[in-house]
């Protein structure tokens, strides 16, 4: 509901309290002996100037202003002097009045913003919200490192080097450099009689990951997955896939090993584990 249509439908002050302007010829006190209104007549300044103060209080109201100093100021003009010693009572009674009427008000709010609420909506777009968590969790992986290229040179420089691997701490999962040599000789023995980009021929994890194609681009520096991680005379690695380990919590991606090793480090300089730079999932050997 719009300002203009509460102002319009919301009643009066002097109709919430029971006091009708055109009731203000006479006392609204109570005689004490016979509990009957008292008719005692208000003079017309009296009258007009209630008028004008219940006026006002209505305004104040509707602009969600308090109106406790208009009822006192108020209901001094409409009593007479006999009874102007109830006039705390009479107040009393119209605040009591009006807390009722916000009250209310506000609940007839609450519901009315609840059933606009109900409205159906269109459903969104499922299909988008899986490409968009990809590309968050590579984003992740991508600032994790320096850059692209510094991260290509220091997993050359820690495959080169032994005195760089023995500084970097063994990691239990995946960082350990002696199990990734050997991890690495033994798929390397695997692919010699299999397709490396056949994933029908790569065997199942108990958990169900299935390694993925060796294809595309290192998810960690983003550079080719069959390309050389060393320098022409360096025969270490070949483009076997032997320099290359994978997912095997659940994603299956391939990674360089010198990235993967490279982002262990990162995690375990940020006392976090080791997780998969793809779906961050426990790395698992």
């Amino acid at each position: 509901m719009s300002s203009n249509d509460q102002n319009i439908s919301s009643p009066e002050l002097c109709e919430i309290i029971g006091l009708p302007l055109d009731d203000l010829t006479h006392c609204h006190g109570q005689a004490r002996s016979t509990r009957r209104r008292c008719r005692n007549p208000i003079g017309r300044d009296r009258r007009t100037e209630a008028a004008r103060l219940l006026n006002l209080g209505t305004r104040m109201l509707r602009q969600g202003q308090p109106v406790d100093e208009i009822l006192e100021d108020a209901v001094l003009r409409t009593l007479c002097w006999r009874h102007k010693d109830g006039a705390s009572d009479l107040v009393d009674d119209w605040r009591t009045k009006v807390c009722e009427f916000q009250r209310h008000a506000r609940v007839q709010s609450e519901n009315t913003i609840s059933i606009e609420g109900q409205s159906p909506r269109p459903a969104a777009s499922v299909p988008s919200v899986t490409p968009r968590v990809n590309r968050t969790r590579n984003v992740d992986a991508r600032n994790a490192l320096s850059s692209p290229t510094s991260t290509s040179v220091q997993a050359r420089e820690t495959q080169r080097s032994p005195a760089s691997s023995s500084r970097r701490t063994p990691v239990s999962r995946s960082s350990s450099r002696s199990s990734s040599r050997s991890r690495s000789s033994s798929f390397s023995s695997v692919s010699t009689s299999t397709s490396i980009s056949s994933v029908a021929t790569t065997p199942q994890t108990p958990n169900g990951a299935r390694r993925q194609p060796i294809e595309g681009d290192c998810p960690i520096c983003y550079a080719s997955l069959r390309q050389e991680e060393t320098e022409a005379d360096d025969n270490e690695h070949t483009d076997d896939g032997s320099h290359l380990v994978w997912c095997k919590a659940r994603c299956g991606a391939n990674f360089h090993e010198g990235c993967l090793d490279h982002w262990a480090a990162r995690c375990l300089d940020g006392m976090r584990d080791v997780t998969c730079p793809t779906c961050r999932s426990p790395w698992r050997d």
